[in-house]
């Protein structure tokens, strides 16, 4: 009958659908793996992609489903009793595949967190490095724009080891500031 041909054809797509389903599955496990073990700034075009595709595949089952709902609860006379209880059963399938892609969808969201949150620590640890950096230059620096000053009267201007005391003042200060961040972890 028309109704168990339509029946067959619904079913088909629904199978197809579960396939297809099964694949960006696996595709948000690889990506989750990846997140994981070897985080690549690249990750980011997989996993939005990976949204993209899960929305759109949402929207089709969904569509699918309100066309199930409405075939399986009208009196069609090309379809029979038996077939729109099968047709009832599809639609249970097919909220089925709904409430899946909605995980998915919600775990697509949550690795895109975690990819971000991945981006941002490498972001603080290159953030870190440059700030000790800079605490160790800075009174290097200070020290030697101070004594670089054209000014007849600092002490040291006419002093024979002066020189070597402002070096020895500079390599003083960023080695106590070297042994500081040691002792507190910071590399």
């Amino acid at each position: 009958t028309p109704g168990f041909i339509l029946f067959l054809i619904l079913d088909n797509m629904i199978d197809d659908f579960t396939r297809s389903l099964r694949s960006l599955n696996r595709a948000s496990e690889l990506i989750d793996e990846q997140l994981q073990e070897d985080f690549t700034e690249g990750l980011s075009k997989r996993i939005l992609d990976l949204k993209r595709q899960i929305i759109t595949f949402h929207h089709f089952v969904l569509s699918l489903r309100d066309t199930l709902m409405r075939i399986s609860g009208r009196k069609i006379a090309v379809i029979s009793e038996s077939c729109r209880k099968s047709l009832a059963d599809l639609t249970g399938h097919t909220q089925i595949l709904v409430n899946q892609l909605g995980s998915l969808r919600e775990l697509a969201n949550n690795s895109l967190e975690a990819y971000h949150m991945n981006l941002n620590l490498g972001m603080n640890r290159t953030m870190k490095i440059l700030t000790i950096f800079a605490s160790i230059t800075f009174p290097m620096s200070l020290i030697a724009g101070i004594y670089g000053m054209n000014f007849q009267w600092i002490p040291e201007l006419n002093w024979k080891f002066g020189y070597f005391f402002a070096l020895g003042l500079m390599t003083l200060c960023g080695g106590v500031l070297l042994i500081a961040f040691k002792k507190k972890g910071w590399f």
